[in-house]
């Protein structure tokens, strides 16, 4: 692939599943933070999985506290610039659709076909802004993994003091 290549939504929310899903990010993010970000979006009538599936937006957001604590210095400023440039987009196939100036929240609002079909990106801001070397991978998957632990951990001693009070 060419670095001016541009990718469709389809080929795009592909490439940011596959890395959310290899670094361990999107199981920490169903399982441990269960929407939390999402601010409750995920009960609402607009809940992207209720209606076109994850989007785009939602699909690479990951939440500050947690970008700090698996990301280096570059790799969450390159992650940051690619998330812009996503919402950026996501804003122009909007704005190409209804022909307005107004900018469109891409989290809780949902897609259009017809801004999916119009949404594209250069191939180059997804792949040069992304952890995608094995190493960089499987260092975000041992920082997710201990997350994770620690997360149940605390939540295993936390029950476990709830019964010595309730004694």
């Amino acid at each position: 692939m060419t670095v001016n290549k541009q990718l469709n939504y389809g080929q795009a929310i592909a490439l940011i599943e596959k890395f959310m899903n290899d670094s361990g990010i999107r199981s920490y993010c169903e399982n441990i933070c269960i929407g939390n970000c999402c601010n409750k979006c995920y009960t609402s009538d607009k809940a992207c999985l209720s209606n076109e599936g994850r989007r785009l937006a939602c699909s690479v957001y990951i939440c500050v506290s947690l970008a700090n604590l698996i990301f280096t210095s570059e790799e969450h400023i390159k992650y940051d610039y690619m998330s812009m440039k996503i919402r950026q987009q996501l804003n122009i196939a909007r704005r190409a659709h209804d022909h307005t100036i107004n900018y469109t929240n891409p989290y809780y609002e949902p897609y259009t076909t017809e801004q999916i079909r119009k949404f594209s990106i250069k191939y180059s801001d997804i792949v040069d802004n992304i952890p995608s070397c094995k190493s960089d991978i499987q260092r975000i998957y041992k920082s997710i993994s201990s997350i994770i632990n620690l997360s149940i951990n605390a939540v295993q001693g936390y029950q476990t003091s709830l019964k010595g009070i309730n004694k």
